[in-house]
């Protein structure tokens, strides 16, 4: 039932533009304005309802038959993180991309995203001589605006991204800082 109402509230047939592997069912609200980037996930991170198509990817457009029969899979890691066959073997979890270089970044941000831009991102990037995960994430404001080659709404995703992982970073150190074995923290004199 739920599958069908989240179908149908979107207008019963299927129009994304371009095929999908996977279809989300419901994905994060992201919204950015001239404040800051505000993010919103129902799920509230804990897992991801994606439709997957018996034939690997689903046509540009379609719609599902009201006699389509659905069956379900859960896939679990062994830390109860939803994971991938492939992210399995390497223990990749996409939910948080991996930083190690540029070219992994953006391939798991357009994995997350589903919207198949890893190359023309890849490729706009290092037209405007963006090499490295650490040249992205050291621009600065005004600069993300002059990337000639990227898209509006690339620079868009990608800021928020960068913008997320470097919270999660500083949110990480300033506990782990907290925790160190003779710190002072909330201790008064």
């Amino acid at each position: 039932m739920f599958i069908r109402f989240q179908l149908f509230a979107r207008g019963g047939t299927i129009d994304v533009g371009r095929p999908l592997t996977k279809f989300p069912l419901a994905e994060p609200i992201v919204l950015v304005d001239e404040f800051d980037i505000w993010h919103f996930d129902h799920l509230h991170n804990l897992f991801e309802l994606n439709l997957l198509s018996p034939n690997d990817t689903f046509p540009r457009k379609w719609k599902l038959n009201s006699d389509t029969e659905i069956f379900y899979l859960i896939k679990l890691s062994a830390d109860g993180i939803n994971v991938d066959q492939e992210d399995e073997l390497t223990g990749r979890n996409v939910d948080r991309p991996s930083t190690i270089s540029l070219e992994r970044f953006i391939g798991d941000v357009c994995e997350k995203e589903n919207n198949g831009m890893t190359a023309k991102w890849l490729d706009a990037l290092r037209e405007d001589d963006i090499f490295t995960y650490d040249h992205l994430a050291n621009l600065k404001y005004s600069e993300w605006n002059e990337l000639k080659k990227l898209s509006m709404n690339g620079r868009k995703i990608l800021k928020s991204y960068v913008d997320r992982e470097k919270q999660m970073a500083s949110d990480t150190k300033g506990i782990s800082s907290e925790n160190k074995p003779g710190s002072n923290n909330g201790i008064s004199k």
